[in-house]
């Protein structure tokens, strides 16, 4: 599975790479207590200021209705009538008022988009690549992704036509004449859509579940006139299988007749022997690993130089600025410390992953990946093992397992633990580019030991998790905005939302360019400035001319970006629900993190009930 080496030995070779496309992981996630205590103050701050522009758009919108005196009347009693209100809300009205949405997402036939995806799951095969070298990232993406668009599309729909729907039948009025209230109205309606959506969302998971399980099952048959003698097994015999689902698997077994496939597409297998000399058969066990969830326990990263001293890594002018670099053939070196590696935690040895890019200053082999070494360093001392020699691949996670034990010379076994650990367990791994002119770039994130393995299942559902609180969102906002605009307005504000919703650091840095050129990474300026150099073809990096009209597109291109930030800002940040480069890359999603994102869509989900409400209640037909 992994190319094990015992330190004196090197030279033994590697496995193929696990991983074509890795995820990169641009900022650790934090614990969640010290996220929770760093955001508090800002969530808290956040949803003040969002309850107190709501109000005061409330205000505008009855101003508009009824004139700006009979507006702040209004507003002012739907306030403190509404912090009432909100005490004496009925458990039993809001499951009634839930129970009704329900059947009436029931009666408009959404359960068809549950047979519109069983549809896509029939036909997917036609469309994804049997040929692909990870399958299980490829068929984990395609099911969260179809899951994903497709729940949000009809939750979308189903949330914003039901109330501006109701209010054209007059159907809401056997409603409003009963002592409900507007808090229950609205949580109502929220809590029967989020329902359906839950129902169906789960049927999905399971389908989709199995989808990805049956269709990566599969089974190799070994073919007993192509066992030879092992040439890395003193007594052992190696082999390979028949080709089946694009690809085969090479193996040693030992002399007791047990062994292990090498990894291909994200899998490997266990290999058994049965029976003895010419009547011996080999049996292949099913898949291993390709539908995983491992945990990762990531280093602190420091740069050397090139005369082995700390120092920043270097730019090689990419954009980019994710990886750092440093230069091959000298003492420059990155260097990941990690912490808890004790013979308690990993008695048979050490098993690290690695990702790494090069920069090449010349072409030289380019068939031929640039070479570079491992080194196990202690971190008090001058203790550093002999390097352990690899050879780049670009674009993928590649995989070294560290026996614990090795042999000197001199005949000396030692410890790793006890030679290159020190008492609290830290270590320290070198790495370095061994080819003179080309250059190693790395991140701390692109390095880790690891740890444990937890439930795929689990971690899928962790993964539905993640749209489950997207469609939360997606209903709140709107069942809010249908509660004073049309549904076709409603529909339009709500989707603009979520889109903005995806792109809120892109627009971030997009108002950052226009008011602080000077420190943004994003030339061209704003919208119309864009357009304008669009349409008279100008390089972004070309100032317009000085004057008047220069003056006034930049003015308004200010205010312009002031209201896409401001929206930016209020709107949930959907990118950050996305896990699906978790569950497909086989990473455990981290309780950290989706704990992160359950009280961030807690949150947002109170924020737009209670404007929700406010909306309502300013309307003529809940006064």
């Amino acid at each position: 599975m992994f190319r094990r080496v015992k330190l004196a030995r090197a030279e033994e070779p590697r496995s193929q790479p696990i991983s074509e496309n890795f995820m990169v992981v641009e900022e650790l996630p934090l614990p969640f207590s010290e996220w929770l205590v760093q955001s508090s103050r800002y969530g808290l701050a956040a949803v003040a200021v969002f309850l107190i522009g709501s109000l005061f758009f409330s205000y505008l919108v009855t101003a508009f209705r009824y004139g700006a005196s009979e507006g702040f009347y209004l507003t002012a009693k739907v306030m403190f009538r509404g912090v009432g209100e909100f005490f004496q809300i009925s458990p039993r009205r809001i499951i009634a008022m839930a129970g009704l949405a329900f059947k009436e997402a029931v009666r408009r036939r959404v359960l068809v988009s549950f047979a519109v995806f069983i549809a896509i799951l029939l036909f997917a095969g036609w469309f994804l690549d049997t040929e692909s070298t990870q399958p299980g990232q490829l068929y984990i993406s395609f099911v969260l992704t179809s899951t994903n668009f497709l729940v949000l599309a009809l939750v979308l729909l189903l949330s914003v036509f039901s109330l501006p729907t109701d209010i054209k039948q007059k159907t809401i009025y056997t409603v409003v004449t009963k002592p409900v209230r507007a808090w229950e109205v609205v949580l109502g309606r929220i809590t029967g859509f989020c329902a359906i959506g839950t129902l169906i969302l789960l049927a999905m998971g399971v389908f989709s579940y199995w989808f990805v399980v049956r269709g990566l099952a599969h089974n190799h048959v070994v073919n007993t006139d192509d066992i030879r003698p092992s040439e890395l097994i003193e007594g052992g015999v190696e082999g390979a299988t028949l080709k089946n689902r694009n690809h085969f698997h090479s193996f040693p077994v030992d002399t007791n007749g047990q062994g292990k496939t090498d990894m291909r597409m994200g899998h490997w297998h266990e290999v058994g022997r049965q029976g003895e000399g010419e009547n011996a058969s080999y049996q292949v066990g099913r898949a291993r690993d390709g539908l995983a969830a491992r945990i990762p326990e990531y280093g602190k990263l420091r740069f050397l130089d090139r005369t082995g001293a700390l120092a920043e890594p270097i730019s090689v002018g990419y954009e980019w600025t994710y990886r750092g670099y440093f230069e091959g053939g000298t003492l420059a070196a990155a260097i990941w410390r990690l912490e808890g590696i004790t013979p308690e935690n990993f008695p048979d040895g050490l098993e690290i992953f690695w990702s790494i890019s090069v920069f090449r200053t010349h072409k030289g082999d380019i068939e031929k990946g640039v070479s570079g070494s491992w080194t196990l360093a202690h971190p008090e001392n001058d203790n550093q093992s002999p390097p352990i020699p690899f050879e780049s691949k670009e674009f993928s996670l590649d995989s070294l397992y560290i026996e614990r034990e090795f042999e000197l010379a001199t005949g000396e076994t030692i410890d790793i633990f006890k030679e290159y650990a020190d008492d609290k367990g830290r270590m320290d791994f070198i790495l370095r580019c061994d080819d003179r002119g080309q250059y190693f770039g790395v991140a701390q994130a692109d390095f880790y030991q690891h740890v444990g393995d937890r439930n795929f299942a689990w971690n899928f559902a962790k993964g539905y998790l993640s749209i489950w609180i997207q469609m939360t969102l997606v209903i709140g906002m709107g069942v809010m905005f249908s509660t004073f605009l049309s549904a076709p307005v409603a529909l339009l504000a709500t989707l603009g939302s979520v889109v903005m919703g995806f792109f809120t650091s892109h627009v971030k840095e997009l108002a950052l360019s226009v008011f602080n050129p000077e420190n943004s990474t994003i030339d061209g300026g704003g919208p119309i400035e864009s357009l304008i150099r669009l349409v008279n073809q100008m390089n972004v990096s070309v100032d317009l001319d000085l004057g008047f009209a220069t003056a006034v597109i930049q003015a308004l291109d200010a205010v312009i970006m002031a209201f896409m930030w401001a929206v930016a800002v209020m709107v949930p940040d959907f990118s950050r629900f996305d896990m699906v480069g978790y569950v497909a890359e086989g990473f455990n999603v981290p309780a950290d993190v989706w704990c992160q994102q359950l009280v961030v869509g807690l949150a947002y989900s109170f924020v737009v009930t209670c404007l929700g409400y406010f909306l309502l209640r300013t309307r003529e037909i809940a006064a």
